[in-house]
């Protein structure tokens, strides 16, 4: 299997998209205490010649609940694709997912509408780890579990049905265009991505079976006599 050759660990780039989009928060609020308005120069308009806003908008919130929201569920579901190997698709999905949203909102939306958040890109970043994943089983409460899959529905419907709610049919375009986007990349790389899947989790087996050997040879000849690597698996 091709090496990662990236630089960043596995939760680096997950760490990178929520520090990023933390920061643009924190100093849109700091301008605003001064009476500066820099999200002007952050929202994507609707008609407006394209220049910054495609890539700026998808960082930029306009309200606490809504980034505390696009950051939840980025976290969530981003440490999860971490956890599978998937982490190299992590930046292109957020970027792929926003550009796609842009794009719609700017057709869709009626003239002059203004659009901020990551909820697009996010979207993205669900639905196509939840594709390649979409069995896998997440303990949501104690003795309560569903799978990635029914939890990526369930998300997905919520970020659809709550513009058309409140009558903003441009977020909700935005909102498919980046599901969709999630959809054609993971369709598209749905090979790669599941060699990758694959992969790991043989690799927990093997895991999980050196430790059941380790203990038990501890239970036998106590923990003196593992070896370094016998040690290091436990």
């Amino acid at each position: 299997m091709r090496q990662d050759k990236s630089h960043l660990p596995p939760l680096g780039r997950l760490l990178l998209l929520v520090c990023v989009n933390t920061a643009v928060f924190a100093a849109t609020l700091t301008a605003a205490a001064f009476d500066v308005d820099i999200l002007d120069n952050l929202l994507l308009e609707a008609g407006a010649p394209l220049d910054w806003r495609p890539l700026s908008y998808m960082f930029a919130h306009t309200g606490l609940l809504h980034f505390l929201c696009n950051m939840g569920i980025l976290t969530a579901f981003g440490a999860i694709a971490c956890s599978l190997g998937l982490h190299r698709f992590l930046l292109p999905l957020y970027v792929a997912g926003g550009l796609a949203g842009a794009a719609a909102f700017w057709f869709a939306a009626p003239q002059g509408a203004l659009l901020a958040g990551s909820s697009a890109a996010v979207l993205c970043l669900v639905i196509a780890p939840s594709y390649w994943a979409y069995d896998l089983r997440l303990n949501v409460l104690p003795n309560v579990s569903v799978t990635m899959g029914a939890a990526a529905a369930l998300v997905t419907t919520i970020a659809l049905a709550l513009p058309l709610i409140f009558g903003e049919t441009g977020a909700a375009a935005a909102h498919a265009a980046g599901i969709g986007a999630g959809l054609l990349i993971a369709a598209v790389f749905s090979m790669p991505a599941r060699a990758i899947l694959t992969h790991t989790r043989r690799s927990r087996q093997e895991l999980i079976e050196r430790r059941r050997r380790a203990l038990r040879k501890a239970s036998r000849s106590g923990y003196s006599a593992l070896t370094k690597a016998e040690k290091e698996s436990l």
